[in-house]
């Protein structure tokens, strides 16, 4: 029984740990996904949209 005490402060310490990098981590997936969103978001505006204009030549 002491020695689960004992272990305790320690297991607390460890899953305050744990928690402190799941919230890094999530902080930074949503600024990856931001990133990404914006970058979509850039691309397809800057991609003509419709048929293409004129006429195309071969070579």
């Amino acid at each position: 029984m002491e020695r689960l005490k004992a272990q305790n402060p320690d297991l607390k310490d460890c899953v305050t740990d744990r928690d402190a990098t799941i919230e890094e981590l999530t902080e930074f997936k949503k600024l990856a996904l931001s990133r990404l969103a914006a970058q979509h978001a850039e691309s397809t505006h800057l991609t003509p949209q419709g048929p293409p204009s004129g006429r195309t030549t071969g070579m």
